[in-house]
């Protein structure tokens, strides 16, 4: 384990500053000759001078933590995503699992009365149950599930930007020349005039199908928008819970992330 090293204070920077012992010079010491005498220095003393200058990081205060300032889509990744809140049920303000205790226990039965051991995880946070709750009790009941789906994956509805419908042909085929569209032989004909006169000419056609259809555009941004409601209406919600450390500000997702696209106008 790497530790940080302690920083360096000078302590005593002169050595004749030194703590040293209150103890005599000793008999026959000629000052003249030798010099001042000086007592051996006391290390103890100079331990404890040098740590009161320079205290352990341990007996220091831990730094202030920073206020998050999180959007309302930002706080519910960090209630699903980061913290892991699984999904609860919330029936009489009391909050339960979404298995019941007696279904496990049936299960337990089935297995023999066998435990299964694993790997577990640790509890979230009261403030990520604070926000499963809110969006329990705020979203309507069919959009839960479509606001956890992506807040626990961190992700947004797919909103089909700068989709556009095009065909495609529904079978193909592949030679020395490449990949071509299957040709279907006609039943239908006409004369075609010649310089010989006329003649009949058989009508070929070519299977296509739809890609990207209005309908599947419009059903994918009405699903956006959907989920864009939910998140505008649990803003004031989660403004109001008392979440430590987050700060939610009033930044919300694009409404309608389609417009100003420039595909769009193809159709």
């Amino acid at each position: 384990m790497d530790r940080k090293p302690r920083p360096h204070v000078a302590v005593n920077p002169d050595l004749g500053q030194l703590p040293r012992h209150a103890v005599d010079a000793p008999e026959g010491w000629d000052v003249d000759v030798q010099g001042p005498y000086r007592a051996p220095v006391d290390w103890d003393a100079l331990v404890a001078q040098y740590r009161a200058a320079a205290p352990s990081p341990r007996s220091q205060r831990p730094a202030p933590r920073r206020i998050e300032v999180l959007g309302v889509k930002e706080v519910l990744e960090w209630a699903f995503h980061r913290e892991r809140v699984q999904a609860y049920h919330f029936d009489d303000d009391h909050l339960t699992r979404g298995e019941s205790p007696i279904a496990a226990l049936i299960r337990r039965g089935e297995l023999g009365g066998v435990r299964i051991d694993g790997g577990g995880s640790s509890e979230p946070c009261d403030a990520a149950l604070s926000v499963a709750f809110a969006v329990a009790q705020s979203c309507l009941p069919s959009m839960v599930g479509l606001v956890i789906e992506h807040a626990r994956s961190a992700t947004v509805p797919d909103a089909m930007v700068g989709a556009c419908p095009y065909f495609v042909p529904v079978a193909v085929h592949s030679n020395q020349h490449g990949v071509r569209a299957k040709v279907t032989r006609g039943t239908d004909w006409s004369w075609q005039i010649t310089r010989g006169g006329r003649r009949k000419v058989t009508h070929d056609f070519c299977e296509v199908t739809v890609v990207n259809t209005p309908a599947q555009i419009a059903s994918a941004r009405r699903r956006y928008l959907n989920w864009w409601g939910q998140l505008q209406g649990l803003q004031p919600v989660i403004k109001a819970l008392d979440l430590p450390y987050i700060k939610v500000s009033d930044r919300l997702p694009p409404r309608n992330p389609w417009e100003n696209h420039g595909v769009e106008k193809s159709f």
